[in-house]
């Protein structure tokens, strides 16, 4: 725990408070197993911040994540990381005292009904995607599908277009 003086948000836990313009409430919850954390903040006239592991004092200058008074992070996002989340709730646009609930919730991918062995078909049958077929396995067929499509597309060109565009993007495979 890198900002000790922060409060401690439990899962799913509405916490209220209160904030003047320019001032800053830290929060912060661990994480231990998620695919997704979602930060509330129920009132505008504040501003929300957050950060990860690497950034304890999140603000206006040095944040991850500021999309709002509510936002997801998914653990696709290349800042993602389970651990400690950081949160300041900034006073913003009122002059006065802003009252405020903020809330962190988080789920894994059991309760996003997702898990290891779900096929890229899902509990629906999708057109073009076997029901056994997984993820990477369809991924990897449509690049090849769009690697096709662009040699088929680049075959319509010149020889000087072509020569062009290898030479610029060859090695961004």
């Amino acid at each position: 725990d890198r900002n000790p003086d922060a409060i401690v948000v439990q899962q799913d836990e509405a916490v209220a408070g209160s904030v003047q313009k320019g001032e800053c409430v830290y929060y912060k919850c661990h994480v231990e197993k998620a695919q997704m954390v979602k930060f509330e903040v129920n009132r505008s006239g504040v501003n929300m911040y957050v950060g990860n592991g690497t950034c304890s004092h999140p603000s206006k200058k040095h944040s991850v994540w500021s999309k709002g008074t509510k936002f997801s992070v998914f653990h696709v996002e290349k800042a993602f990381a389970l651990g400690w989340f950081y949160i300041c709730i900034e006073g913003g646009t009122e002059g006065r005292a802003v009252d405020y609930l903020f809330t962190a919730s988080w789920a894994d991918s059991e309760s996003l009904n997702l898990s290891a062995n779900v096929t890229a078909a899902g509990p629906v049958a999708l057109p073009g995607v076997e029901q056994n077929e997984t993820e990477t396995q369809v991924l990897t067929r449509c690049q090849h599908k769009v690697e096709q499509m662009m040699q088929a597309k680049l075959g319509e060109k010149d020889a000087e277009f072509r020569e062009k565009f290898q030479e610029l993007f060859a090695g961004s495979k």
